[in-house]
């Protein structure tokens, strides 16, 4: 159809459809490295992943082609081009900076890993504290009894009595049974100890494995992590993100700017001449539309008159 156009015409056409594969084979190419080389999935798994982003950006790309280019798809293709930047290069820093991040990634798994062991020991801190006061008074309960006992045999005090007597022996039993207090008091405490390590570990394989097989809120969160404290990492991300957004704007660029051709004017001329007679027909008016035309005893007897000769006879 566009053979018999201007020069000018097919420049254009070929122009859009050359700036609609770019964004497409620039999320191809991002899809399948973020799932391949960042998420370690199968090959062809990011194939597919990296059609599908392909085509979703296509279909787009294809849509604001064929519109008519009213100001609010383009304003809708701006923040669409927008978003799709900051998303994409998120993506695309995944996997220049895949090593970086890694190492970010253990850094922030360590820290939580304390985090979570610290919120653990608090939750346990109060009857920590209990056990270890009430240990500290059968302690000294206990020294006081062994002191009482002892006072009780060399006659210092008590019953004066040297000697290890009725109530030398009674104190002494009194003594063994507030030790036996304080060594069960004691065994509580390291049954606590063990059992708050016990629950810190378990916290810390939670926290390991929200970070196995790469998982993607942890690796977006540490590579934010890196570009709030790196420089230069939030100068390239910015670049980046830059660079994608006007990719990403690149057809609504040229849609826009471009001027329009003999070939865009042929087709409003058309809908316009189109236009008029639908509204002409909605308004009956007899002069363009007759409705007994359509009938086919109408329109056979007009073409076996078109086809007659005239003779002697007629």
């Amino acid at each position: 159809m566009l053979k018999s156009e201007t020069t000018p015409s097919r420049k254009k056409v070929i122009a859009l459809a050359m700036a609609v594969f770019v964004p497409t084979l620039m999320w191809f190419i991002t899809g399948f490295l973020m799932v391949y080389a960042v998420l370690g999935k199968p090959l062809h798994t990011a194939i597919f992943a990296g059609l599908l982003a392909a085509a979703l950006i296509f279909i787009i790309e294809k849509l604001v082609v064929m519109s008519s280019g009213s100001k609010w798809l383009v304003m809708f293709r701006v923040l669409l081009a927008f978003l799709v930047a900051a998303l994409g290069s998120v993506f695309l820093d995944e996997v220049i900076f895949a090593k970086d991040i890694s190492q970010q990634m253990a850094i922030n798994r360590d820290q939580l890993i304390n985090r979570k062991k610290d919120q653990v020991q608090q939750s346990f801190n109060d009857e920590k504290v209990a056990l270890e006061k009430t240990i500290q008074e059968k302690y000294a309960a206990w020294q006081q009894s062994l002191q009482a006992a002892a006072r009780e045999a060399d006659g210092s005090a008590g019953s004066g009595i040297k000697g290890v007597h009725a109530i030398t022996r009674l104190k002494q039993d009194n003594a063994v049974t507030i030790q036996n207090d304080y060594l069960q008091a004691k065994k509580e405490l390291e049954d606590l100890q063990f059992h708050i390590l016990d629950e810190q570990e378990k916290a810390a394989e939670q926290v390991r494995a929200g970070f196995e097989n790469n998982a993607l809120l942890q690796l977006v969160k540490a590579m934010f992590d890196l570009v709030k404290t790196d420089g230069y990492m939030m100068g390239f991300y910015i670049l980046i993100t830059a660079i994608l957004f006007v990719l990403e704007f690149l057809v609504v660029v040229f849609k826009v700017t471009m001027g329009k051709t003999n070939y865009e004017r042929k087709l409003e001329l058309i809908e316009e001449i189109g236009q008029r007679r639908m509204e002409k027909v909605r308004q009956n008016d007899l002069k363009q539309f007759d409705s007994g035309k359509i009938s086919p005893e109408y329109r056979q007897a007009y073409a076996n008159l078109i086809k007659s000769k005239a003779s002697l006879f007629n």
